[in-house]
């Protein structure tokens, strides 16, 4: 009997036999037709047979690529991970084409390399390669009400227990201005710049503190990076309290990655917690009548005004090989999430949407590098 048939079509196939003979009924069998040639019947479709890593298409709705354990209709193909159906492009039009694919082979490994130990003792060491310098920044909106605040401040604690000791941190708060969290001494303190209204900083993130001051590692700094986290607040619970709302997003993620593009080293992974939207700085959106379920569904027909700003991050994230994760808890009505999408969709990010403080699920943080 041929021996490459789909695994389901096994399992399938041993209960049915299993029923038959305890019931001892009458003797059954059935024909399996393998759903894949045996391996080296049919040769590899040259015309088809190069695609590279961007190429490769990935499922709408969850971002998983296609593989071997997707479902093929006659114009689709329905992804293994979450089930939703994807158009069907035509290098994998019929089965004897894709059964000579790459990508669609069970058991391959994309990159193998010796697995060696690093002494991580130096991060810093020039020695290492960027991937083996990981690095996360977490980006929290200040701007909003100290409720939003205490929210965020538990999930990003959260999320420092996951976080392995060799791994660098860095923190920054936004509002009106930027406060970037200096985490090297016992005492954490947070340097602030000022954001003009038309968004250029008169001072760079990287000139306040550069990467190697910036970032310190996690096993031997959690304390600090604890203490950190736990003195954010609101903006606008100090005397401004009365002004309006100003959230400068877009001027911090430029200068970010600009401090990150100078010297690529690490690897970067942003996760932006949000409660409004950008109004202010580089990025600042317009107002939009969207409801949370459009938000969700991804509906917006027109993009705001200033969405190319983030749109154009795209290039300057992906060149990095850095990764954006946005959650946001919508505090005030329309907060721009389909204008930031693209840098998250870009490098595999996740997305999280919450409509208020009392549906979010905070912790909820993406795995840690």
């Amino acid at each position: 009997m041929r021996q490459d048939f789909h695994p389901f079509l096994s399992l399938i196939c041993s209960i049915c036999l299993v029923h038959l003979v305890l019931k001892r009924s009458c003797s059954g069998g059935c024909a399996l037709i393998p759903l894949a040639p045996a391996s080296g019947s049919v040769p590899r479709p040259s015309a088809v047979d190069e695609i590279l890593a961007e190429e490769i298409p990935r499922c709408q709705q969850c971002f998983g690529y296609i593989n071997a354990y997707c479902m093929f209709e006659k114009k689709a193909w329905i992804c293994s991970l979450c089930g939703s159906k994807n158009d069907l492009s035509s290098r994998y039009a019929t089965s004897a084409v894709r059964a000579g694919l790459q990508e669609l082979q069970r058991g391959i490994v994309d990159v193998v390399e010796e697995c060696v130990e690093v002494d991580v003792s130096d991060i810093f060491s020039k020695e290492l390669k960027p991937q083996e310098r990981p690095a996360v920044v977490a980006v929290v909106d200040v701007s909003g009400s100290e409720d939003f605040v205490e929210v965020v401040k538990s999930g990003i604690l959260a999320l420092l227990e996951a976080i392995p000791p060799y791994v660098l941190f860095g923190l920054v708060t936004v509002s009106d201005s930027i406060g970037v969290y200096d985490m090297r001494s016992s005492f954490p303190h947070c340097l602030r710049i000022p954001v003009p209204e038309d968004g250029e900083l008169d001072v760079a993130i990287a000139d306040v503190l550069p990467p190697d001051c910036f970032l310190v590692q996690m096993g031997s700094n959690k304390q600090t990076i604890t203490a950190a986290v736990e003195s954010i607040s609101a903006a606008g619970s100090d005397e401004h309290r009365t002004a309006p709302r100003r959230f400068a997003l877009g001027s911090c993620l430029d200068s970010l990655f600009e401090m990150f593009e100078e010297d690529l080293q690490f690897s970067l992974r942003v996760i932006n917690v949000i409660g409004s939207r950008p109004n202010y700085g580089l990025g600042a959106l317009e107002e939009q009548a969207h409801t949370a379920s459009s938000l969700t569904k991804g509906t917006a027909k027109n993009l705001p005004k200033g969405s190319e700003f983030y749109s154009s991050l795209v290039d300057r994230i992906t060149s990095m090989s850095a990764v954006v994760d946005l959650f946001v808890i919508a505090e005030e009505g329309y907060v721009g999430v389909d204008a930031m999408i693209p840098m998250v969709e870009c490098a595999g990010g996740t997305m999280i949407y919450y409509p208020g403080i009392d549906t979010s699920a905070l912790p909820q943080v993406p795995a840690a590098p």
